[in-house]
């Protein structure tokens, strides 16, 4: 059946349960998991005012941030994977543009594709 299993994380509560059902899955049924978080530098720190802008090493330091952020999170899937003894490897990532994401339903397995479909569906309105 399934053989590889991508638990992403935000870090949230919300996620924290995804983790333990995703592990828990995965050692029942001998799969090996990838951890990911996809790094969006701007979306942890506000900035407010108009035509406000920061310089590229500020950027860069948001960034460097976001990544560490990503890191802790993959690594507490690692460690709920390494307690149940399920093979793990971490992916943290920058996000994916829109058209990124695109591209990569088209390239996806058909259960992820229906999966996609279904939750378009269940999201657009009327």
């Amino acid at each position: 059946m399934f053989k590889h299993i991508l638990i992403p994380t935000d870090g949230s509560a919300v996620a924290a349960k995804a983790v333990k059902a995703g592990v828990t899955f995965a050692k029942e049924i001998g799969a090996r998991i990838t951890g990911y978080y996809a790094v969006d530098p701007g979306s942890h720190y506000a900035v407010y005012g108009e035509g406000y802008m920061f310089d590229s090493k500020f950027a860069a330091e948001l960034e460097r941030r976001a990544v560490e952020i990503g890191k802790r999170g993959v690594a507490t899937i690692g460690k709920a994977a390494k307690a149940a003894g399920v093979p793990f490897r971490p992916l943290v990532t920058k996000a994916p543009s829109p058209y990124e994401v695109s591209s990569l339903r088209r390239n996806c397995g058909a259960a992820t594709r229906s999966l996609w479909r279904r939750t378009d569906a269940a999201a657009s309105p009327g």
